[in-house]
Order: C-alpha cells, then structure tokens, then sequence
C-alpha cells in the first residue's frame, strides 16, 4: 500500500533512551565495540530497551558502529542504540533520553573489555577455522587484513575464511588485497557469513571445532551449529592464524 505501520521505533518517543551505559574504559580496535555490544547484551536483553552510550573520548568508524550494532542485536535482541554526540538523535545526554531519567545505569570499568574475551576460552590450543566474517567486512576491513598478512602464510593446519559483499570483493580485486589474501592462503568469499554457508556440515566433514573470530556477532551465533568459539581482537586472530596456535 506504500504506507508504514505507526507502530514501534518508527514512532519518536520510542526511540528514546532507556538506560544509561557510562564507559571508563574506551573502546580502541573494532573488535572492542563488539566486546562492548556483547557486555551490554548480556545486562540489557529487551528489544524495548535503549541503551545510551556516554563518556566516549574516541571517534568511532564507519566499521565499528557496525560491529557493536551487530553485538547489541546479537546478544540482546537491541535494535537501537544511541551513541551520545555521535548518532543524529544524541547530540546531548538530555536529547538522547528526552529529559527523562533512564530506568538504570551500566557503568563500564577499566579492564572490562578484556573480561568479555576472556569469557570465551578455547577447548585446544589450535584453531582449526580464523573467520573473518558476521557482518561482511568493508574494503577498509580487507585492506587492514590484507596489511596484516602481506608476506605472511596461514599455518597449513588452519583454514582461514573471509567474507564479503559482491561489490567490495570486485573493489578488492582491483586493489590487489584479494591476491594478498590468496597468497597468504586465505580464502575470500562473496554473499554469505559464516554461519550461513552449511556450517554444522563443514565442520563434520573437516573435523573443525574450535573457531577463532574477531566477530562478537559469530561468537554468539556459532555454537550452535557445533563450534567452540575464541573471540580475539583482529590482530590476535591472524597471528593465531599465521602460528597455528592460540596466543591467549
């Protein structure tokens, strides 16, 4: 019919913040923001919650609102979050909660990024699979991981995944980090995550079962089709790949 529904987060007031995430610790790498989306996940899993970012000193990328969106999704079924003088309707504390009082308060302290990776722990100290993947990385992303493995080999015991749109592959291509990848012996996909690309059927055949990832997103998603899943940040992830073995 070409009309929307007046119903949901389509509606303002729906959109207000509804608890209040206070950071004092700031997220530094990608992976972190899908650390803090795990953290927050877990404490608020209400698709009706809002949860208000405050305290942030760092200007996040394009990429790394996507990870903790991703995480915040992924762990409590959020569907919004704002980013206080970052996202359009938080411009300040008060705009974001329309001068409410939030229903409750996070507090992030030092050192608890670190706790969230911690909570994920191999079952051997090898990787059998290092995905890239959940959601599909940028041509930033593929650079950074084409950087990363430039003259390096992935340790013959691991399979190293990559996934991506269409369109950012073919830009890939043309800037060469797709050969880098190749060469290093990763293997670049187009289309799908992970998680979708039969898996449970993968790791029967292959005899994987500890997954190493920089994606929060995959590291909820995974065990269900089987995996152990290591969360590490990216660069954690392609020594891992590269050695063969778990750093920590």
């Amino acid at each position: 019919t070409g009309r929307t529904p007046r119903y949901g987060y389509h509606l303002p007031e729906q959109r207000l913040g509804t608890v209040r995430v206070e950071l004092r610790e700031q997220p530094r790498v990608n992976s972190d923001w899908g650390a803090l989306g795990c953290w927050i996940g877990r404490q608020v899993s209400d698709y009706w919650q809002v949860p208000v970012i405050t305290g942030l000193e760092v200007e996040p990328t394009v990429d790394q609102l996507k990870q903790l969106g991703a995480s915040l999704a992924s762990y409590g079924s959020l569907a919004m979050f704002h980013l206080v003088g970052v996202t359009p309707e938080a411009r300040t504390v008060e705009e974001a909660f329309g001068n409410r009082t939030p229903d409750r308060t996070l507090v992030l302290e030092p050192g608890g990024l670190k706790r969230v990776y911690q909570t994920f722990q191999a079952e051997r100290s090898k990787p059998d699979v290092v995905a890239f993947t959940a959601p599909q990385l940028s041509v930033v992303e593929l650079r950074d991981l084409a950087a990363l493995l430039e003259g390096r080999a992935v340790h013959p015991g691991v399979r190293l995944l990559l996934t991506t749109n269409y369109q950012n592959r073919a830009a890939a291509e043309k800037l060469g980090y797709t050969a880098t990848i190749r060469q290093a012996g990763g293997l670049l996909l187009s289309g799908a995550c992970f998680y979708l690309m039969t898996a449970r059927e993968l790791a029967e055949k292959h005899g994987w079962r500890t997954i190493l990832t920089d994606s929060a997103k995959l590291a909820n998603i995974i065990p269900g089709y089987g995996y152990n899943p290591v969360f590490r940040p990216t660069d954690v992830c392609v020594e891992a790949a590269v050695r063969g073995e778990l750093p920590w």
